[in-house]
């Protein structure tokens, strides 16, 4: 189902229902429960990290399930951990739901919390 907004100052928003507030959520368990922002992620998580702010910053619907191919590839090989699948899994999700700029901070945030480590 989707729900238009418009807000007093004349913007409009629009989104997905379903899968986003249930990404929101876990992604918000997932930081909480780490304490200090998100955990430490393998380098090729960081990598594809990088490339999914690409997507969700261009709003890119057509690259989203091409980038969910590779995560799963990548998960499958071996190249990322579980938990990191899991992670890039949840971003995909709020971009999936229509949560653009939700799903771009979240990714910003995975990104710089590994630099102040």
């Amino acid at each position: 189902m989707r729900i238009d907004r418009q807000f007093s100052d004349g913007s409009a928003w629009s989104h997905r229902r379903g899968g986003g507030m249930l990404a929101a959520a876990v992604l918000g368990a997932l930081v909480w429960c780490g304490g200090c922002g998100y955990p430490r992620v393998g380098p090729q998580t960081y990598q594809i990290a990088k490339a999914l702010h690409t997507v969700f910053n261009l709003r890119d619907e057509t690259s989203l399930p091409r980038a969910r191919e590779f995560v799963n590839n990548a998960a499958a090989r071996g190249e990322i951990t579980e938990r990191d699948h899991g992670l890039l899994m949840e971003l995909m999700a709020l971009a999936e739901a229509g949560e653009w700029h939700r799903a771009e901070r979240e990714v910003l945030r995975l990104l710089a919390d590994q630099n102040e480590r």
